[in-house]
């Protein structure tokens, strides 16, 4: 369920990774070793890389369960939860419960995610998780937010095997409910977002507020819903910082 990337674990900190919706650990390979002092671990999720032959998950809450549950033999090291739209909620989802067991995280960066109040609901944007969008839709969602690079795209082969992953990641962000039993996170919340994608920081943080305690702090950079990617230098150098200032105030 996770990776090292086949680094020894020999950091003073960790860095689990969670994946955007159709993304894989690999998205987080160039990581590995980026951050002096920090390991570097990313959740491999059911449906792709080594794990491909598996059905992909659909369903939010045994998703969070099925990362718990293998997450247990990493918690003996302080660590940081990172995740990438999708894996922004996971990752917030899997701080709360984390905290209920007494293993909080020092620190959760949701990047590219709206709040879980905006997500949870009936039917989360506006698409039950039996009508998500066509393959062409898709697909054009793909290429405005430059998701991945146009050859890829336009290789009918590989889109054949990746859509089917996506589409099941959207079903689970579909899935999900908010528990308003379970209490806020406590860790600190930075938000991390491309300013093309949140002309308005002040709002998403607005919209964060309610499922902390703390107040999220919000940081942009160049790009859309892809920072991440685009603008990877960037948001290490930030993420280096805030991890050696949550280290800082221990």
């Amino acid at each position: 369920m996770y990776t090292t990337f086949r680094q020894p674990l020999l950091g003073d900190r960790r860095l689990i990774c969670l994946p955007h919706a159709g993304g894989s650990a690999n998205d987080y390979r160039h990581w590995a070793g980026a951050v002096p002092g920090v390991d570097v671990i990313a959740a491999r999720l059911p449906g792709r890389d080594s794990r491909f032959a598996e059905p992909a998950a659909t369903e939010f809450e045994p998703l969070v369960d099925h990362l718990l549950a293998e997450l247990t033999p990493y918690l003996g090291t302080p660590y940081a939860l990172f995740g990438h739209s999708m894996g922004g909620l996971l990752g917030y989802e899997l701080g709360r419960r984390l905290e209920a067991a007494g293993h909080g995280p020092e620190l959760v960066i949701a990047a590219g995610t709206a709040a879980p109040a905006e997500l949870s609901g009936p039917h989360p944007s506006g698409a039950p998780a039996d009508d998500l969008p066509s393959d062409e839709v898709l697909l054009d969602e793909l290429r405005r937010d430059r998701a991945a690079p146009p050859e890829v795209l336009a290789d009918a082969e590989l889109m054949a095997l990746l859509l089917p992953v996506l589409r099941a990641d959207l079903a689970v962000v579909a899935s999900y409910r908010d528990d308003p039993a379970r209490p806020p996170l406590r860790a600190p919340l930075r938000l991390y977002h491309g300013r093309d994608e949140v002309p308005d920081p002040d709002r998403l943080v607005a919209g964060w507020a309610p499922s902390v305690t703390g107040t999220p702090r919000a940081h942009g950079f160049p790009g859309g819903h892809f920072f991440v990617r685009t603008a990877s230098d960037e948001v290490l150098a930030r993420l280096t910082e805030d991890l050696y200032e949550r280290t800082a105030v221990r």
